[in-house]
């Protein structure tokens, strides 16, 4: 038995405990719901429970919950997080990580996610088996999830470049991988593998879907730590960005601001140099 399936055992048993019958449904998401985890993955536990108040909830029962799978190195949370109710990641010993999002039925709502990436443990009211089928008849615009990733590439981008202005690497490196996220979207919709849902996904998950030399594109992505590095990474991540999205049919439906303000935010990037 695995260290996963170890945990998860726990979870469950301890789901089942009249002390818990608030406890509802339990799914797994990440990389482990998709079947695509290795021995670096987190564990993300969905745990639904059936009460009103989630703060109260969170507050005080979500320590007694998790002092019950085991002993810990380190805890984090709860933490309020928008669509992720309230969140708890524990470190254990091992290094095994858990992350626990905790949500009652008015924090949730169906979403393409939740057909793509996650896989049901525990359902005693059948409430979560019937979101993910309604989740999985939502009809998505590609032109919605291009538009979100053109802007927020963009404006990563200009966070970089000022923080580059003020001599701030450190956050610089952070908007750096941040963009990485819409590259890896227009990535897929270039290869026609793209997802709703599965924008985040690492690079190294694309391999077998895209092939290992369109992967390895965005491995300029990777900057040393130096200001002349990471000018280096955003003007070539410009020009992929620029090239990748108008060979994209989307492309032509952007909104004229859109394109407006990323020639203006391009243009920044080519004068820090100077």
């Amino acid at each position: 038995m695995t260290r996963v399936d170890d945990l998860l055992d726990t979870v469950l048993a301890i789901a089942r405990e009249d002390d818990f019958s608030e406890i509802d449904a339990i799914s797994i998401g990440g990389s482990l719901g998709r079947g695509e985890a290795d021995k670096y993955s987190d564990i993300d536990l969905f745990v639904l429970v059936a009460v009103s108040d989630l703060h109260s909830y969170a507050t005080n029962r979500l320590a007694i919950f998790i002092a019950r799978l085991g002993a810990y190195a380190i805890r984090r949370g709860p933490v309020c997080v928008a669509n992720f109710g309230y969140s708890c990641t524990v470190v254990f010993f091992d290094l095994t990580v858990c992350q626990l999002n905790f949500n009652n039925y008015l924090t949730v709502s169906p979403s393409p996610a939740w057909s793509t990436s996650h896989r049901v443990l525990l359902d005693r009211s059948g409430y979560l088996t019937e979101l993910i089928r309604k989740s999985t008849d939502i009809q998505c615009d590609p032109l919605d999830d291009y538009v979100e990733a053109y802007r927020y590439f963009w404006i990563r981008m200009l966070f970089a470049a000022r923080s580059l202005r003020r001599e701030e690497l450190w956050r610089a490196l952070r908007y750096v991988a941040e963009m990485r996220v819409p590259m890896l979207t227009i990535l897929r919709m270039q290869q026609g593998c793209f997802m709703p849902g599965l924008t985040r996904s690492p690079l190294t998950r694309l391999e077998h879907e895209v092939g290992r030399r369109s992967a390895e594109d965005l491995n300029f992505m990777a900057p040393a730590y130096g200001s002349d590095s990471i000018l280096a990474c955003l003007r070539a991540a410009s020009e992929w960005f620029d090239r990748s999205t108008q060979m994209l049919t989307y492309h032509s439906r952007l909104d004229i601001t859109d394109t407006v303000i990323a020639t203006s935010i391009r243009t920044a990037i080519d004068s820090l140099g100077d």
